[in-house]
């Protein structure tokens, strides 16, 4: 019964109730035999979250996209090791090693550090886009109270 498509447990194939049962069972097993899984009530809630940056209808012009795109991009940082390499013959091997093995305890350190930062950048791209929101709203209030502009005279053609 594993690797079941999901088509399957739509359908109408007599057994569903069950399948689904299964599927269900081994799922928490896989959640209590794995701490750092997601448990079935914080699914529940990351399902739940609110995760768009404006409301529904707001439309960007092509430049503010690329702006935004860049900027969450941007906003995602990570601690992953690089592909630690060295050019040395005989000494690059021993320091390639060393950094190797210092990596996991430096990566102890700068964890929270790291969290903290993209913390800061995922906030701030979400301030800048309420601020963008904001904007508009106050843009289109003053333009909805601007006087309408005035005919500029016409110029008298003497020729």
């Amino acid at each position: 019964m594993k690797n079941i498509p999901l088509l399957v447990a739509n359908s109408l194939v007599p057994d569903v109730n069950s399948l689904q049962g299964e599927i269900q069972t081994q799922l928490d097993a896989r959640l209590r035999g794995n701490p750092r899984h997601y448990n079935t009530s914080e699914i529940q809630a990351i399902a739940f979250t609110e995760t768009h940056l404006f409301p529904t209808g707001f439309q960007l012009t092509e430049s503010e996209t690329e702006e935004f795109r860049a900027l969450c991009n941007f906003s995602q940082v990570s601690l992953r090791p690089t592909r630690i390499t060295s050019h040395r013959k005989y000494l690059g091997p021993i320091i390639v090693f060393l950094k190797r093995c210092s990596w996991p305890l430096l990566q102890v350190h700068l964890k929270n550090v790291f969290a903290g930062v993209q913390e800061f950048q995922i906030r701030s791209v979400v301030t800048m886009a309420r601020q963008l929101v904001e904007n508009r709203r106050v843009l289109e209030i003053l333009n909805g109270f601007a006087p309408a502009p005035t005919p500029s005279p016409k110029k008298l053609d003497l020729h």
